[in-house]
């Protein structure tokens, strides 16, 4: 069972039931691209916007990922709970995946899980704006981000490639798996780990490979 092998408490399949264990990229990109679209689409059918507002908002529900990324990582991911089912809803699949890097089943955010942050998102979204089209274009954009971050994380456990940003960003993120995992947060980019000064020189020893 997926509860035994993650070192999580086992007994009735509650987690199991509703953790949807992924173990392909392909799985979240059939979960979120067509809610991306179909929010896109609401935005493009129901707002007033231009086509360079329509891509701008987008762009910064894109950009937005990337800040919600290095929070989730840093702030709830690593934040230790002791009681289920909490443990395993905020953190305790992210710290098996630490002391199981390999473990294919432990690479990707569970999809109900995701599906939540999402929905919590969108109204945030809503709140700041108060549009539902603006709030739309940016969860569309922020969900295609969070596709994105979901391959690259699969492909730096999984995958070696010579594309220089790709090995920066794989040794990047290897390096808070085997280096030190209160630094590099960031999967898809740098940027906030710079900002907030969680980077840490890359050498060549920082990853297991």
């Amino acid at each position: 069972m997926m509860i035994e092998r993650i070192g999580l408490k086992a007994g009735p399949s509650f987690l199991e039931k509703i953790f949807f264990k992924m173990s392909n990229p392909w799985q979240p990109t059939i979960a979120f691209a067509p809610a991306a679209v179909l929010l896109f689409y609401f935005a493009w059918q129901t707002g007033n916007h231009s086509w360079w507002g329509l891509i701008g908002f987008f762009l910064l529900g894109a950009l937005t990922w990337t800040f919600v990324e290095y929070l989730l990582h840093r702030f709830v991911y690593h934040w230790k709970i002791r009681k289920e089912p909490f443990k395993s809803m905020v953190s305790g699949l992210h710290l098996a995946h630490h002391r199981d890097a390999d473990d294919i089943y432990l690479v990707f955010s569970p999809l109900i899980v995701s599906a939540l942050y999402s929905v919590v998102l969108f109204f945030i979204f809503l709140a700041i704006t108060q549009s539902w089209t603006i709030a739309a274009l940016m969860m569309s954009g922020l969900s295609v981000a969070y596709i994105y971050y979901e391959w690259l994380h699969f492909g730096a456990h999984h995958f070696k490639t010579s594309h220089p940003m790709y090995k920066y960003l794989r040794k990047h993120h290897l390096a808070h798996h085997f280096k030190n995992p209160k630094k590099c947060f960031g999967v898809t980019n740098p940027f906030w780990d710079m900002v907030f000064r969680t980077h840490m020189k890359l050498g060549k020893n920082n990853t297991k490979n």
